[in-house]
């Protein structure tokens, strides 16, 4: 919980495109009416907070989420609506700035791409899509020296930052007692492994109504170990998540129920036993989407190897 912090690159309008990459489209977009569901497992964090054995109740829940998608709701986690009423009017107040006001801020390799993210910058979530994804981003990580290397928007936008960059920080951690649990693991084994002192990043994303073949943000697997993602409102959500028949589930929640999925960190740790699935946003509605996603990647100097209680004769570590 340690600082926030941001920068400059370039700017900020969609770019026109030449007809050959519009005929590129992304393959999912012909299948983004594909089957979707609204159901996603439940984990009550005040009950895996009070779990003991891996034979919990709470504790089953998550380990059967975590081998079927690794997506789940995080439900019982005590956090005040109010945490999130102010992080979604921050990242509202923020994308509806003037694009020349936002350039300002607009990320940069000096300050490791921290900063504004205008549409079509950066690399798409889908490395084989050519058509910039449809999003704006703003990224905020752990600031490189004591002090911010760059101005803040306006005043008290770092700070309340931190505290929710604080507050998803300890959500994390108790989630990481319950998957200690479910690994058959003392309970603060994950934590005193590798996260002492874990690499965790904010990136507020803004996605207009997508129409016309475009991607909000393509199909991919977050690379790192724990991603919590807070969505706006049931009425302009596109999350979508790839089940093991490949078919789509769409996620439904509420602004005050945080999203959990492992990334692929979680997956290589586990010999495979839970899982980082693909996902995807296509904002389908008339309505904009914003969300705030929380990644929490470990410990810079974690080592990353099959743990013990996932690696057996009849399942030999793979990595």
């Amino acid at each position: 919980a340690q600082g926030i912090s941001i920068e400059d690159q370039n700017s900020g309008s969609i770019l026109a495109l030449p007809a050959l990459l519009l005929g590129s489209m992304d393959r999912e977009c012909a299948d983004s009416a594909a089957r979707v569901s609204d159901s996603l497992p439940s984990v009550n964090l005040a009950a895996l907070e009070e779990a003991v054995t891996p034979d919990d109740p709470a504790v089953v829940t998550l380990r059967e989420a975590c081998c079927t998608t690794g997506f789940f709701l995080v439900e019982g986690h005590g956090l005040p609506d109010s945490l999130f009423n102010c992080v979604f009017e921050l990242t509202e107040r923020f994308f509806d700035l003037p694009v020349e006001t936002k350039s300002k801020y607009i990320g940069s390799v000096s300050t490791a791409w921290r900063g504004y993210g205008p549409y079509g910058s950066g690399q798409n979530c889908n490395l084989e899509v050519k058509r910039p994804e449809l999003k704006e981003t703003f990224y905020c990580g752990q600031p490189p020296a004591s002090t911010e290397s760059v101005q803040e928007p306006w005043e008290g936008f770092y700070d309340f930052l931190r505290q929710f960059h604080s507050a998803m920080l300890q959500l994390s951690r108790a989630l990481l007692r319950g998957l200690s649990l479910s690994l058959r693991l003392e309970a603060n084994h994950l934590e005193h492994l590798a996260f002492q002192n874990p690499i965790a990043k904010l990136l507020l994303a803004f996605y207009p109504p997508a129409a016309g073949g475009d991607i909000s943000c393509g199909s991919h697997t977050d690379c790192g170990f724990l991603t919590l993602v807070c969505q706006d409102s049931n009425d302009s959500q596109a999350l979508q998540v790839q089940q093991q028949d490949g078919s789509w589930l769409s996620v439904k929640t509420g602004r005050y129920t945080p999203v959990a999925n492992l990334g692929d960190l979680a997956q290589r740790w586990t010999n495979d036993l839970y899982r980082s699935s693909k996902h995807r946003v296509i904002n389908s509605s008339t309505l904009p989407r914003r969300s705030v996603v929380f990644f929490n990647n470990m410990d810079e100097a974690a080592e990353v190897t099959c743990l013990k209680t996932c690696v057996s004769e009849e399942r030999p570590a793979k990595y």
